[in-house]
Parts: structure tokens; C-alpha cells; sequence
């Protein structure tokens, strides 16, 4: 491995076997690596397996008929596909972290915001709630929502769609993980809202040297922001 890189996914497949034990191939032989502080983009059409490539990254997919069949995701040096299961909770959130499609469906309805920032902030690290509520508001504040403690207080469904993807955001930079991986971002945003998204996620870059990949199937969208385009079909 690269001293450089960050990220090495080599030879990956992923397969989702039915209950008649036949499979269908989602992702084949897909290679590539993400350096320290790169935007690399991952692009291509609707099914091609740009979202299953990034959950076995994260390794996402256990609750699911999908499964890594070979190859290997080589994460800060180690193959992430050996680590336990615990291994793995004290990596996501902390090392790296993911960006879902759509945060109206990632957020829980009926929480508050606040209760779903400080849960994973308590998470992986010490601070009390009170402690962890202060770090929520904060990042709110840095990116870019005006009155964090109002807006933590808000319900999902209160709140704008490019709010939301902003507070996504927050929740996965809150750790300031190593690896960020953003799954269509910028979807079913309004124009401004996109650019705003995307002005973000240089800043991220600029400020926290986060490594990303930004998985979008909008070419204009990542030609502003990726170092690297990667096409899948």
C-alpha cells in the first residue's frame, strides 16, 4: 500500500444472494484508492453500484442479502472486510464516516436533532451531555446553519431539505474522521442549495484535509469539487 493512500479498495465484489441461493453480481472487480485530502469522484447511472461499493466500504452490509464476495478494502493500512464487528462501530463515526442519499430518511423522525447529534458524539468520546450538546451547536455554526440552538431543538420534518444535508454533514464531520464518504449529496436540493452543499465540502477540504468520495451520478455537480473522477457502468 501507497503511503499516500488513504483507501485502497482492490478486486471488490459484492453479491445479493435470494433465498434459492442464486445471486446477482452488484459490484465487479471495482479497484481504485483515495489519497490523504483527496476528493475523488465516483460516477455512472442509476443501478451501477456506486451506493453498494460505498456500504461494503463502510461494511454496511450485514443486515442485508448482500454480501463481499472478493477482493479487499484496505482502510489506514488494514483489510477492513477482517475487522470484528466492534472493530468496525469504533471506526465508523470516528475514522470514517458516510454522508446518506437522502437525509430526510436517514435522520429518525421522531428525535430531535440534538438527541441524534450527541448520541454518536457520545459515543466515541468522553464528554458529558451537556459537553456534547455545546460540541452539536458548534458544528451546526460551522456549517453554515445560523441559530444551531434553535435548530437543535427541531424535528426532521421542521426543517429545510438543504438544512438537513447540512446537519448530515455536521453529524459525520463531528469526529473529524480521516474519510468522509458523501452518497449523492447534493439530490433533490435546489440549485443554490447544491452550490452552497458544494462550496462545504471544498471548505471541509481546505480547513480539515478529510479525504472524500463523492458519489453522485451529476458530472457537473463533482467537476467542481473532485480531484479525481472515477466512472463506473
Amino acid at each position: 500500500m501507497s503511503q499516500e493512500n488513504l483507501l485502497e479498495v482492490k478486486h471488490l465484489r459484492t453479491e445479493f444472494f435470494s433465498s434459492k441461493k442464486s445471486s446477482v453480481t452488484a459490484v465487479d472487480d471495482v479497484s481504485f484508492d483515495i489519497k490523504k485530502g483527496e476528493i475523488v469522484g465516483l460516477v455512472g447511472e442509476s443501478g451501477c453500484g456506486k451506493s453498494v461499493t460505498s456500504l461494503s466500504i463502510m461494511q454496511l452490509l450485514k443486515d442485508t442479502p448482500g454480501k463481499i464476495t472478493n477482493g479487499e478494502v484496505i482502510f489506514q493500512g488494514r483489510n477492513l472486510l477482517d475487522a470484528s464487528k466492534k472493530e468496525m462501530l469504533d471506526i465508523r463515526g470516528d475514522k470514517m464516516s458516510m454522508i446518506f442519499q437522502e437525509p430526510m430518511s436517514s435522520l429518525n423522525p421522531s428525535m430531535r436533532i440534538d438527541k441524534q447529534m450527541i448520541e454518536g458524539i457520545r459515543l466515541h468520546t468522553p464528554l458529558t451531555k451537556a459537553e456534547a450538546r455545546k460540541k452539536a451547536a458548534d458544528i451546526l455554526s460551522q456549517v453554515g446553519i445560523p441559530d444551531p440552538q434553535r435548530v437543535l431543538k427541531n424535528y426532521p420534518h421542521q426543517l429545510s431539505g438543504g438544512m438537513l444535508q447540512r446537519i448530515m454533514i455536521g453529524i459525520a464531520m463531528a469526529l473529524q474522521p480521516e474519510l468522509l464518504i458523501a452518497d449523492e449529496p447534493t439530490t433533490a436540493i435546489d440549485a443554490v442549495t447544491q452550490y452552497e452543499i458544494l462550496e462545504e465540502f471544498v471548505r471541509i477540504k481546505k480547513n480539515k484535509n478529510t479525504a472524500m468520495l463523492f458519489i453522485t451520478h451529476d458530472l457537473g455537480a463533482i467537476s467542481k469539487v473532485a480531484d479525481r473522477i472515477l466512472v463506473m457502468n
